[in-house]
């Protein structure tokens, strides 16, 4: 190639650099508005997050995964710029149609999933279509910061209650504690528990779920990212049955009056935490594995 043809590449770089932080500006022009619009939404989630252990605290996390999955894709990305795609009006269109609903019915979590449903939109309009491809897991994980309305998750709610309720029968039993089941409710000698849906389960099984996906991605087998999303269920049911055995041992021993303590949050905490070590420790396995192979 001549000189004339360096010089000439020479400035489409420059010309494609400087065209960068041009389109950046642009876009922080209809960014800006878009954040106001969705700003009440975001502080109800926020909301939602902190209301206590029970109630979707695994969202808290979601963002930071979202965002840490967007910027490793990112990075791996060396091919530079590529066009908006249009598909992203597929996602906004509905979005926005969410937002006006939700501004006359006053739900708030209408407007959640139309903030979610903007997350792959603007993908496909500031990073284009191929980008978006790539970090399709990353969309999927932004469902976890959607909290279950109560209509759907109140079947499974009692289906958990029940089987952690019968689990912790059976491991009280093995153990040679006296207890008799009725339902969700295990009478011991002198005490009784309660499975109410605040230890179905059910708020750590959800954010089991949200962990493993974000592991699945992080593990190079395609096949052990498989199994980490197949035993987060399992995983998360067994330390929640755990959890109601040493919740039932702790009243056995000290009174039915320490479930009104923080020990009671603590020890969902501690469930939560070993389902994510089980999941951890599972995903590390296959790194090992491929390793020492």
């Amino acid at each position: 190639m001549g000189a004339g043809g360096h010089e000439a590449t020479a400035l489409s770089r420059s010309a494609v650099s400087g065209q960068g932080p041009a389109r950046w500006r642009s876009h922080i022009i209809w960014l800006l508005p878009l954040g106001l619009i969705f700003a009440p939404t975001a502080h109800w989630l926020w909301q939602r997050w902190t209301m206590s252990v029970w109630h979707n605290s695994h969202g808290l996390l979601v963002p930071f995964m979202v965002a840490y999955l967007v910027g490793r894709g990112l990075r791996s990305d060396r091919t530079g710029e590529e066009e908006a795609s249009a598909w992203g009006f597929l996602f906004l269109v509905p979005a926005f149609l969410l937002v006006i609903a939700d501004s006359a019915i006053k739900t708030q979590l209408l407007s959640a999933v139309g903030l979610v449903l903007c997350l792959p939109g603007l993908s496909f309009v500031l990073l284009g279509a191929r980008r978006t491809r790539r970090l399709v897991v990353a969309w999927i994980l932004a469902l976890g910061m959607l909290p279950i309305p109560a209509a759907f998750a109140q079947p499974i709610l009692m289906l958990l209650r029940r089987v952690s309720a019968a689990g912790a029968a059976e491991v009280l039993s093995l153990l040679g504690i006296p207890v008799l089941r009725e339902d969700t409710t295990l009478y011991l000698s002198d005490q009784s528990l309660l499975i109410a849906d605040s230890c179905s389960g059910f708020s750590a099984m959800y954010g089991s779920i949200t962990i493993a996906l974000l592991l699945a991605c992080l593990v190079p087998s395609r096949m052990r990212g498989l199994l980490v999303i197949a035993i987060s269920v399992p995983s998360a049911l067994i330390c929640n049955i755990l959890r109601c055995v040493a919740l039932a041992l702790m009243v056995h021993g000290r009174g039915v009056e320490l479930l009104e303590t923080s020990l009671h949050s603590w020890t969902g905490v501690a469930a939560f935490g070993l389902t994510t070590l089980v999941l951890i420790a599972a995903a590390g396995l296959s790194r090992a594995e491929e390793a020492a192979a």
